[in-house]
């Protein structure tokens, strides 16, 4: 449909054009005072035919338009089904995946807790050296990157769907 229209454009378009070049023509010819009856009817013939096509022109754009907002009303439509209908399968299989992520955030989220808490207890101690501190320290990062890092791949497949 949208080609058809584009066609119907183009016509019009170069009908437009020819159009103006007759009258260009038309005018820069200068035709002489006494022109016959013969002439005038000529010229009457195609003032008529000019007025014919710019009303064409006009009705085709009308229709124009009107094709449009079907088109954008139509798109809206079937935009609008698609969202209504998404495939229950999918929907599943994605619930599916984000409970193994939650799951797995919360495993991440126990380790992260123990190692603080084996950390806190060495301390109190008195038997965590410097080294052995630094190497819980940037366990316990990698640890808190990684369950932020599941966090955000579990929103981001939320907000997806």
């Amino acid at each position: 449909m949208e080609l058809r229209i584009d066609t119907q454009k183009q016509t019009l378009g170069a009908r437009d054009e020819s159009i103006k070049k007759l009258l260009e023509m038309l005018q820069s010819k200068g035709l002489p005072p006494g022109m016959g009856r013969a002439a005038e009817e000529e010229e009457q013939e195609r003032a008529r035919r000019i007025a014919e096509a710019e009303a064409q022109l006009g009705h085709l754009e009308v229709i124009l338009d009107q094709k449009d907002k079907e088109n954008i009303h139509l798109r809206e439509e079937l935009h609008r089904r698609n969202q209504l209908h998404q495939d229950p399968s999918k929907t599943k299989a994605l619930q599916t995946i984000i409970e193994m992520k939650d799951t797995k955030i919360a495993s991440l989220e126990r380790n992260i807790r123990d190692l603080e808490d084996e950390i806190q207890m060495l301390k109190a101690n008195g038997l965590l050296n410097t080294e052995d501190r630094e190497e819980e320290i940037k366990q316990m990062e990698v640890y808190k990157n990684h369950s932020k890092f599941m966090k955000s791949k579990v929103d981001a497949v939320c907000t997806m769907y």
